[in-house]
């Protein structure tokens, strides 16, 4: 039995390559993207996870600007029993403000020893210099593949009333210190350059601490009761004197990007998966049309169902598995630009490795939708007696409709003829709608990206970040931010407003947020709400989604808020979302702030400009009028906007493919349909030919036939684009705090893709048809 249906299976191949060809092309890229997001979502976590234990990553880590705090640190983690080990490093701390690419970046900085033996938070060095410059400094990795440096590059970093000056000795990896996602930044210098900056330029020493617990799960509440006993021990208006992260944070921050790609690339495959189980059934459908006489054959000299069935599956699953194997293979060519992406973003240098877990869900998923499809699809191989396949299914009776009848039907006559000749295989018509449809909506997704992310960098960086100043000023000790500095720094050339708006440290049952403290949130330009409002009395909060779904509490519910040893309870009047501190996030009222902690000062003044007004010039104008009373200035739309340059090129990197995957599939389904339909009406073009229609005539009636289907399709998938893009989005960005993310799509560009696939289609059938032209009349009508 299975001789005969290996036989059967040959003589299957042979009778229609395109059509297997065509379905393992599909199941070829289908198979490649599921293995890239296969190990995008396992393996680069767990390379993170190896890489993190080498360089001995901490449960916390904190950058402290002062001795004083150091040592309420190093007493807290000492008496703290769910501590096993902590790390207490003097070195500068320091606000820096350094050029990253096209932008400039401030950030908290330290300087390390890069000799010193560190038994916590080690700086993996990946690359360095063959000589060893006097003023050398290691900088990130992020550097050189973000930020544009080269080994042997000058560059500065502009702190508080000094200018520090380094030639790039080589780069290192620190998922904290190495990563411009997590606001803090790291310098290594051996230990004689080293040692003459701190002799030579005299930099603000701080400490750099890190610390084990015995429970990773502790670490937050162990960094928040660090923070508070810190905070109590300060004085007023002091401006964020310290720096912490848990392991979570930075495993979370380091994943982002992964997670978002994993995501892409696994849909779209599911989308292949379905593309490809749609044409296998036109394929086999067809076939079985085709191959009727054959059959009957089959049947009337004993060959029995199970072996004729046994050979549709035997012809495709094969190749279906041939295609996996080869997809697979194929996508770790392409892996070294997943690589460099996911690098790119997380400051971790990764290698990828083969992962038999991606190649066995393609086999299952691809290969599993292979062997179901074909077998529903050649169910009706059973019921077709051989008589009635001897005569190539003509019955004795036919009662098919005649769609579309010449006679009555008003229109073009080619346009007629064509829509005709289509709507004669309903089956077909069903099928391309659907097809189209799928890879219309997955191409929703990549102008969704290009527009609003590659395009519009500006307001994606709002959507990640929220509001956001273009510039913030610290007054100078002795200036209070909420007195006339605010309302003079509001009549500068090119300023629309000047308002204070301060952050601070906050704890709720143990869990850190990053507060946001202004008295009117009507000033901000834009509003991150959710549901509710922002607070308006001192007894209320608004609240992250992702603090409220750690916190357990929503709108209405009273959470108790920790600032500076202070702890009051406050009524939730709303949800906010925005990456800030991954979602952990708070909004108080000025009056708020203080109802906590009696000592609460503003300490920046937030800086809206005028529409066209550069950030530089403004910030000189500031230096130059109020150099006195000013003791840091910081650029910080720039700073935000150049966090996202790593998401911006992931975007576009994105869409390219997905747009170009897009285009082979629908080549590859019309290039199936087209030869198929070309073979089927062989003899009705013979005829059209030989009655005067020209080859183009015949080519453009064929082409306008699909122009309706297609635009059916298209129209389909762009209306379910509108209506899922933006669930998609915010499943994939729900991480990072953004629960409702919308990257909306105009009207114009989905007409302009519908109409983009209308032309395509058109394009690549006449292509096609025309191959009409190399037959003559008396062949086809032969045939």
């Amino acid at each position: 039995m299975m001789g005969t249906t290996w036989l059967l299976a040959l003589r299957s191949l042979r009778k229609q390559p395109m059509q297997v060809i065509a379905m393992g092309l599909l199941t070829l890229l289908a198979a490649a993207l599921i293995n890239l997001g296969v190990v995008t979502a396992v393996d680069f976590p767990r390379g993170l996870e190896e890489r993190f234990d080498e360089l001995r990553t901490p449960d916390l880590e904190m950058l402290l600007v002062d001795d004083e705090s150091a040592e309420i640190a190093e007493d807290a983690l000492a008496g703290d029993d769910r501590v096993s080990e902590y790390q207490v490093e003097s070195a500068p701390v320091f606000l820096g403000t350094f050029s990253f690419g096209d932008s400039e970046q401030t950030a908290l900085m330290t300087a390390l020893d890069v000799d010193a033996f560190r038994g916590l938070s080690r700086l993996g060095v990946v690359e360095a210099a063959t000589e060893e410059f006097a003023d050398g400094a290691y900088v990130p990795v992020q550097w050189r593949d973000s930020g544009g440096y080269a080994l042997g590059d000058a560059f500065k970093v502009e702190g508080i009333g000094a200018t520090y000056r380094f030639t790039v000795q080589g780069f290192f990896e620190s998922p904290s210190l190495g990563s411009i996602s997590m606001g803090n930044q790291g310098l290594a210098l051996h230990t004689d350059a080293y040692d003459d900056f701190l002799a030579e330029q005299s930099p603000p020493m701080g400490s750099f601490i890190s610390a084990m617990t015995h429970d990773p799960a502790d670490a937050e509440a162990v960094l928040a009761d660090v923070s508070e006993e810190i905070l109590a021990a300060l004085p007023a208006n002091t401006q964020l004197p310290f720096s912490g992260s848990t392991l979570d944070t930075m495993r979370m921050a380091a994943t982002i990007g992964s997670n978002v790609t994993s995501a892409i690339l696994t849909a779209f495959a599911v989308i292949l998966a379905a593309v490809t189980a749609l044409v296998l059934r036109y394929v086999c459908r067809n076939t079985i049309e085709r191959d009727l006489q054959g059959i009957g054959t089959m049947k009337a000299i004993g060959v029995s169902v199970a072996q004729i069935r046994g050979s549709f599956l035997v012809t495709f699953a094969g190749v279906g598995l041939l295609a996996v194997f080869l997809g697979v293979g194929l996508s770790y060519a392409f892996m070294p630009i997943v690589e460099n992406m996911l690098s790119t973003q997380s400051g971790i240098l990764w290698q990828s490795s083969f992962n038999p877990l991606g190649l066995a869900l393609a086999i299952v998923i691809l290969v599993g939708t292979i062997v179901v499809s074909t077998l529903l699809s050649t169910r009706r191989v059973k019921r077709i007696p051989p008589v009635t396949a001897l005569r190539g299914g003509i019955l004795t009776h036919s009662f098919k409709r005649n769609p579309l009848p010449l006679e009555t039907t008003r229109g073009p006559l080619l346009g007629t003829l064509g829509l005709k000749q289509l709507l004669q295989n309903p089956a077909q018509v069903v099928s391309i709608t659907v097809i189209v449809a799928l890879v219309t909506f997955a191409s929703m997704f990549a102008l969704a990206a290009v527009k609003n992310i590659a395009n519009d960098p500006v307001g994606f960086t709002h959507l990640i970040a929220g509001d956001y100043e273009a510039v913030s000023v610290y007054p100078a000790e002795g200036i209070a931010a909420e007195d006339a500095f605010a309302d003079d720094l509001a009549q500068m050339e090119g300023v629309r407003k000047a308002f204070p708006k301060s952050t601070a440290n906050g704890t709720s049952e143990g869990t850190q947020i990053a507060l946001m403290v202004t008295d009117d949130y009507d000033l901000l330009d834009l509003s991150t709400i959710l549901e509710g409002r922002y607070p308006l009395h001192d007894n209320e909060i608004a609240i992250g989604a992702k603090a409220s779904e750690v916190l357990d509490a929503g709108v209405g519910d009273t959470i108790p808020v920790t600032i500076n040893s202070g702890t009051e309870d406050y009524l939730i009047t709303g949800l906010t979302q925005s990456s800030r501190s991954l979602g952990m996030e708070g909004s108080l009222t000025t009056a708020g702030a203080v109802r906590a902690d009696a000592t609460f000062e503003h300490n920046t003044v937030a800086i809206y400009l005028e529409e066209g007004y550069e950030t530089g010039p403004v910030i000189d104008d500031i230096e130059e009028q109020y150099a006195s009373e000013v003791a840091e200035i910081i650029d910080y739309r720039a700073n935000v906007q150049g966090q996202s340059v790593t998401y911006v090129s992931m975007a576009a990197g994105l869409s390219a493919a997905i747009l170009g995957i897009t285009i082979a599939v629908i080549a590859i389904i019309l290039s199936l349909m087209v030869s198929t339909l070309l073979v089927q009406q062989r003899r009705d073009f013979g005829v059209r030919r030989a009655i005067g229609y020209t080859w183009v005539e015949l080519a453009v009636q064929t082409a306008l036939a699909y122009v309706p289907v297609v635009a059916l399709g298209g129209v389909l998938g762009a209306l379910a684009g509108f209506g899922f893009l933006d669930s998609l989005v915010s499943a994939m960005l729900s991480g990072i705090g953004l629960v409702q993310a919308s990257l909306p799509v105009d009207v114009s560009w989905a007409i302009v893709l519908v109409l983009a696939l209308i032309l395509l289609a058109f394009v690549l059938v006449f292509a096609l048809a025309s191959r009409i032209r190399r037959i003559s009349p008396v062949e086809l009508v032969r045939t």
